[in-house]
């Protein structure tokens, strides 16, 4: 819902707020109704009078990043959209190894600039299709060839809250998890990332490295429209997908959405699918390895708004 409140309005007019914007093709899933209003994010004193204002007027107000772990309802989302377009997200290499980067900022990119600086350890950050915002937040990581996650590099993050108020977080105050941070559920935004390098490297052997993640990603993974993985792994335990192909849910369709034969905790797009397909698709694979081996899934994968 969105409040008519004149001073939101004047506020979004100033922000070149743009109406019943499509989300479905910016999402990976590409399925989604459409953004009553569509903001690309301006620099942080405007973002925190937006979200303070959203959040005094009771106006829903969301963030979108790369689209790549999230699920738009078919209806859309009935308030604000906030989005952060890589191309307008600065990226500066510092000379102890840090790097600042805008939350818009693609993980590939992050990566790219780093290899060809020598900065060593962020290589395989080009595996990830998310934006550093995103990622900060959810913790966005690799497990083949080593387990390697946001964890390991974040050490700050700027935070407008949902009341328009600015933090910066360290690690400790980031309670990282696997694919979890205390920034999730909390609302607000990431605007600001700092990242340090875990140490040098030759950037032609960097790139090499690069090359060779993003090669044997593509060989293992869908090539339909998905969203990555839809369940974080039980803690503990074996991945979500192994009890999800163990269950028989493999090829499994609804609509236009299907348990991925590739990969058992990606969901594809076949063609046509809806939001409420995959969901509808997600509740079943939930309840199926629930009924088959006790264990509860949880998804990765974020709902909005």
């Amino acid at each position: 819902m969105v409040s008519d409140a004149p001073a939101l309005h004047a506020l979004l007019a100033r922000l070149g707020a743009r109406r019943d914007v499509p989300l479905a093709p910016r999402t990976t899933w590409r399925v989604g109704g459409p953004a009553r209003f569509l903001v690309q994010a301006p620099s942080q004193a405007p973002l925190a009078e937006l979200f303070g204002l959203c959040a005094e007027t009771g106006t829903t107000v969301c963030v979108l990043g790369r689209g790549s772990n999230v699920l738009v309802p078919d209806e859309g989302v009935d308030g604000i959209v906030v989005t952060f377009p890589d191309a307008r997200s600065p990226l500066s290499l510092e000379a102890d190894g840090r790097l600042v980067a805008g939350a818009g900022v693609s993980m590939a990119r992050l990566s790219a600039e780093a290899n060809a600086a020598g900065l060593a350890g962020l290589a395989w950050c080009a595996g990830i299709p998310g934006s550093v915002g995103g990622c900060a937040v959810m913790n966005a990581g690799l497990v083949t060839g080593g387990k390697r996650e946001m964890a390991d590099v974040v050490t700050e993050v700027t935070f407008v809250d949902r009341t328009g108020v600015v933090h910066r977080y360290g690690p400790e105050a980031l309670a990282y998890a696997t694919r979890r941070s205390a920034l999730q559920g909390a609302g607000g935004c990431v605007t600001e990332v700092v990242l340090q390098a875990p140490g040098r490297g030759d950037p032609a052997a960097l790139i090499a490295e690069t090359r060779g993640i993003i090669a044997d990603r593509r060989g293992r993974q869908p090539k339909l429209p998905t969203a990555g993985s839809t369940f974080m792994t039980p803690p503990g335990l074996k991945p979500a997908g192994f009890y999800i192909e163990q269950a028989g849910l493999k090829g499994l369709l609804r609509g236009g959405a299907r348990v991925s034969a590739v990969h058992a905790n990606w969901i594809e797009n076949v063609g046509g699918a809806t939001a409420a397909d995959i969901a509808g698709l997600m509740e079943t694979m939930v309840e199926t390895v629930q009924a088959r081996f006790g264990i509860t899934l949880h998804p990765e994968v974020r709902r909005l708004p």
